[in-house]
Formats: structure tokens, sequence, C-alpha cells
């Protein structure tokens, strides 16, 4: 049998960071690198975007299975063989037949040339039949049952058992391709054959609302990175077409009237396969339905549907897994990702490592490390940043206005929505990643662009104005929960269970820092007054902001904007060998970069030129950073032991946890570090 290449890493994208030059400090009108002469961003993107798609499609793992399967419809020939199969010897069939098989025919049924009828015993055969060797050594399946390679108790038509594959006590095989080492047991049916199989990629997922006109189509190895940057450039002319036009290629090479069981996979216990890929190495274990669906799969990422599992019209990546009757419909799960505990996912792209249980996902776009618990809702949303969180009971599908389902939302990187919050539609918080929407609160239709922001009901009740305004408080995460948002960076790396992702996990990136700047930008221009609401201020939404809001968020946004400047500086004396009093060291501040992060954190720093007083300042600023990661913990302390008696003996304290202490361990090498520069 000939096994398809491993998808290779699809390269990395220059995503558009959606961050105009007035977002970042411009002291010249000089074009220092030349980007006048450059290609325009939009299309550096689309031809970047548009070969890494077709990379990934040539890298495909079911590409490359179903083309060589396609050799072999219809012909004398076998896919799981590595030969050319041969017809039964009369003593064979003898033997078969002793050993309680039944054949429509035996003329058609065929076997490899190492083939020996010991270890097929009790089976019905029905239209062609092509059988491996088995040898009956005992294989433990799954962690589960020990059972010996062969076939038995089974009804196989019109399909193709590999060599030392188990099948045992499966109601019907037909129309399907077991590959060697693969096994079905305690099975009701695994059949394949249907007319409009494309394993799960011949559908189409809206773009911006559940009864969006625009849709994109879907090949296995999509990733919503991918689908993100399609989504932003959709509207380009001419991209939309060229990208169909791709999908029908793929499309058009995935066509096989069968059902495919890869290298080392393992059904048991489950209902029913139809029409779908399952990868090498994936697990099938209670699975009540797999339908029209690829499972992609390695040996090192095996792929998991498992516990009353319905799947349906959907592809699963590398490492995802489905279980305790989740339903999965019309969606695709990124690498690494997990459905389970009753949840639903419907018309939807999950990006990677990220997490829905007991909650339902409805016609969305989500990034990376996205969680949805507890009964929580969400229905079109684009989210292609991730990395956010919806608590119990949220309700962020308020989409249907009475005339028709056609609002969205699309939300900020890293966004929290609380417990039992409402959001209505339509609602833009992409300018506000890292921010909260507490818990309770009920927010009208808007667009909020202040990043690490809160967002709470009204500490009082201002006449003239409507109580479902709410208050919001740009920085507050910085300034009162930094303890989250370092937490989460950290368990996000070390939660990160993908292999062909290569996105960085930083939170203060150029993409984040500008929107702060942005942000920052506005509240310093805003004119001194008691109350602020959206006509005072660009991107407040429909919230109120006070005064000393805006001194807190114009102090938050600049502390750490240069925090994240010079650690950059940082970072570019290391990777140049340069000290802080090296004479070459002030070019770097000088001199435009080519790396585009660092030219961001360059123009933040323009118009300082001690670099040992701004590594000092550094040190002092990473000082404070740590002293607030610990105080933003021992909150939870303070308040637990004065409402709950003895939360001390439960609890583990703030100076003991492990995250506080890390970052204060990380504290002294960062200065260790900084003091070999300033010598």
């Amino acid at each position: 049998m000939i096994i398809a290449k491993p998808a290779s890493t699809v390269p990395a994208l220059d995503i558009p960071s959606g961050l105009g030059k007035n977002h970042f400090v411009d002291n010249s009108d000089e074009d220092p690198l030349n980007v006048s002469d450059r290609p325009t961003p939009s299309e550096t993107s689309r031809t970047r975007l548009l070969s890494a798609i077709k990379v990934a499609m040539a890298d495909s793992d079911l590409l490359g299975v179903v083309a060589t399967v396609n050799q072999h419809v219809g012909r004398a020939t076998s896919w799981v063989l590595t030969e050319q199969p041969r017809e039964l010897t009369s003593p064979e069939i003898e033997q078969l037949e002793s050993q309680g098989n039944q054949a429509q025919a035996w003329s058609s049924v065929f076997v490899g040339s190492n083939f020996t009828p010991g270890h097929v015993r009790n089976n019905r055969f029905l239209g062609r039949v092509v059988l491996g060797s088995f040898s009956g050594t005992p294989r433990t399946l799954d962690g589960g049952p020990t059972l010996p390679t062969g076939v038995y108790d089974a009804t196989l038509q019109d399909c193709e058992i590999g060599d030392e594959a188990v099948v045992s006590r499966v109601g019907l095989i037909s129309g399907t391709l077991l590959a060697r080492e693969a096994a079905i047991l305690q099975t009701a049916s695994v059949t394949g054959g249907g007319s409009s199989s494309r394993y799960g990629c011949d559908l189409k997922l809206p773009v911006d609302g559940e009864t969006a006109d625009r849709e994109i189509g879907v090949y296995a190895e999509l990733t919503a990175a991918i689908a993100g940057e399609l989504v932003d450039c959709l509207d380009e002319r001419g991209l939309g077409e060229d990208y169909q036009e791709l999908v029908e290629d793929y499309l058009r090479g995935i066509d096989a009237p069968v059902t495919i069981i890869d290298e080392g996979a393992v059904i048991r216990d489950a209902g029913r396969i139809v029409d779908s890929y399952i990868g090498r190495s994936a697990v099938v274990r209670g699975a009540q339905l797999i339908e029209n669906s690829s499972l992609l799969s390695t040996a090192k990422q095996p792929t998991l549907a498992t516990d009353g599992a319905c799947i349906s019209g959907s592809v699963l990546q590398w490492g995802s897994r489905v279980s305790t009757r989740a339903v999965v419909s019309s969606s695709v799960l990124g690498e690494a990702t997990v459905v389970e505990n009753n949840a639903s996912v419907v018309r939807s792209i999950l990006g990677t490592n990220s997490s829905v249980s007991q909650g339902e996902v409805t016609a969305s776009l989500l990034g990376s490390f996205v969680a949805a618990h507890h009964r929580s809702l969400l229905i079109a949303a684009t989210w292609t940043g991730g990395r956010g969180n919806i608590a119990a009971g949220a309700q962020v599908g308020s989409n249907h206005t009475g005339r028709a389902p056609d609002q969205s939302i699309r939300c900020g990187e890293g966004l929290f929505f609380g417990l039992g919050c409402l959001v209505k539609f339509p609602a833009d918080f992409t300018g506000s990643p890292y921010s909260i929407i507490a818990a309770g609160v009920t927010t009208l239709p808007q667009r909020v662009e202040f990043p690490f922001s809160l967002i709470n009901t009204p500490s009082a009740v201002v006449a003239g104005r409507s109580p479902a305004i709410n208050e919001l408080f740009p920085g507050w995460v910085l300034l009162h929960n930094i303890y989250m948002v370092k937490r989460n960076e950290e368990k996000h790396r070390q939660r990160d269970r993908t292999k062909r992702s290569d996105a960085s996990l930083d939170v203060f990136r150029p993409e984040t820092v500008g929107l702060m700047q942005v942000a920052l930008g506005r509240l310093q221009q805003a004119t001194v007054q008691d109350l602020y609401f959206d006509h005072d201020i660009e991107g407040l939404g429909k919230n109120r902001m006070s005064r000393s809001a805006v001194d807190d968020g114009v102090k938050a946004y600049g502390f750490y904007i240069e925090w994240y400047a010079l650690r950059g500086l940082k970072q570019q004396l290391e990777t140049t060998g340069l000290t802080a009093r090296c004479p070459a060291a002030s070019a770097l501040l000088e001199e435009p970069s080519d790396d585009p992060r660092w030219e961001h954190q360059r123009q933040i720093l323009v118009g300082r030129t001690d670099i040992a007083a701004m590594l000092s300042d550094l040190q002092d600023r990473e000082r404070k950073i740590a002293e607030d990661v610990f105080l933003s913990k021992s909150r939870d302390d303070q308040r637990g032991e004065r409402i709950l008696e003895g939360y001390a003996d439960t609890h583990v304290p703030a100076a003991e946890d492990p995250f506080v202490q890390g970052t204060r361990a990380a504290l002294d090498c960062l200065c260790r570090e900084i003091e070999t520069l300033l010598e």
C-alpha cells in the first residue's frame, strides 16, 4: 500500500495587522525602507495567501491517499496490498467453508500471496472482497481488548482488508478499504460508496453572519488563520474566484466512492461509519455516527471520536477530539481542538487548541485557544485572534432582530465574556483585545476600540441617559489584572499541542500595541470633563467613561507601550552582541530596520538616546509588573479570607502561587541579563 507523505508545515503568512500608519509614531516624511517601491500590502497578502493554500493542498495527506486509491478503484488491483491479488485455491475455499465462512461467489474473493485461511472465520462475503495475510498475532487495540489479527464474525461486501488487520463482530463492512494493521470490532456498520461523499470538504461556510451571502469553500487542511485571511481579503477583485477554483480542483482530487480506514486506525464499539476517511492511528471508540467526514491523524497526533460523538460533513484535524455525546456538523476542527460534554458545533471553523464543552457554537470562525464552557452560546462570530473565553451562561448570540438572523459579532483577541453576560448584535470588539465584559452585563449593539478594558454595569444612573449604557474602564486589565494576561500567555505556551503552527503567542505585539497607541491618543485628546459618552471619544461605543478612568487609561497604556519598546531594545542588543555603552549601539535607535516588530518599537523610542538609562527604566518597569502580578493574585486571597472561613487552609497564597514565583524568577534572570548589557 502506498502511504501519503506527511503534511508539511504551511509557510507562515504575513497576516495584515490592520494597523494604519496613524497607529505608529511617525517622525519623518522620509521613506527609509523604500516601502513605496514594494507591492501594496493587499497584493503581498493576496500572493502569499494563495501560495500558502497551494502548498497546503499539494502536501495534503487526504489528497495523497485518495490519489493512490483512485489508481485502483474499478480495477483488478488492490489499494491495501502491495501486490496483485490472486484467486483462492480449492483447498483454501474448503477450509474457509469448514470455518463457517460463506460467499456469494468464491470467484470474487481475492487474497494476497501470503494468505492463509486459518484466521478467517464465520464471515459472509458479498461482491468483490480482497483479503491480506493474517498471522493471528495478538494485538491490544486502543488499550482495550487483545485480539488476534484476522477476520471474524462479519459481513463483508465490496471491500478490502489489509495485512494484519483485525475485524471482529461487525454487522457490515461495505465499500470500504481497511489498511494494514487497522481494526474494526464490535461495530454496527462501516460503509462507503455514497454519491455525495467528499470526506467533509463539500461544504461552504458563512462569513460575517449566519445567513451571510459571502461563503468560503473548505479543504481538509484549512486553518482558522488562513480562513481569517480569506475573510479579510475576500472582497479583493478576483481573490474569491481564485480561491474557489483551487477548492474545486482539490475536491475533484479527493472524490472517491469508498470509505478509507488508514493504517493503524481503530474503530470499536461504534455505530455507523459512512463515506468517511479515518486517518492513520485515529481512534473511533463508542462514536454513534461519522458520516461524510475526515479524521486527519498521525501516530504522534491521533485524532479521537469517542463516547457517543456524532460527526457529519466535517473535518477533524490532527490531534483533535470529539467525545461524550458532542455533535459536530458541517465544520472544521483545528489541530488539537476538543468538543465534548454534549457540546454542539455547527457550520463553524474552530482554531487550534480550542475547546467547547456543554456549549453551542454556530456559524462562527474562531482562532486558537478559544474556550467555551457550560451552556454558553456563540453564534455568527468572527474571532480570528482567538485566545478568549466564553464563561458559563454567556449568550453571545443575539443575532435575530425579529426579521432575520442576519447580525454578527467580531471579537478581539483574548476577549473574555463573563458569567451570564448578554451581548447584542451587531457588535465589533476587534479593537478591544484582552478586554473583559463583566458577569451579568448586557451590552448594546456597538463598536468598542479600547484594548485591555473592563465593561461593567454603571456605578450610578446618570439623569437623561439610558440605564442600559454601561461603564468602560480603559486599560483596567493592565492596571488590575495583569496576572490574568501574563498567566494566560504562559499557559497557552505550555498547553500548545500543535506541531504545524508557528504563530506567535506573545500578547504584546505590534498588532495589540498599535491598538493601544490609538486608544492612548484618543484619551490624551479628550477634553477635560466629568463624564464621556460615544460622541465625546471615538471608539467608546454605547458606554460611558469617567475622568478618573481616562487618567488611568493614559497611565496604563503609556506604561506598557514604553515597556514593550524597551523590551525590543534589550532584545536587539542581545541579538547584535552589543552592550549599552558600545558606540555602535546608538545606531540601533537611529537606523531604520527591516524587522517590522523592531521598527515599530524603535519608532516608539524616537527621541530617547541614553541606552543605559533606558535599560534601567526597563528594569524598573519589570519590577513593577512582577509586583502587580503578585498584587492582582493576592486580592483573591484577601477577598476569599474575608468572606469564607478557612479559605487560607485550602488555597495556595499568592506568594506561593507557581506563576507568581515563576514571574519573580524570570525577573531575577532578566535583571541579570540587563546588568550584563550595562557593564
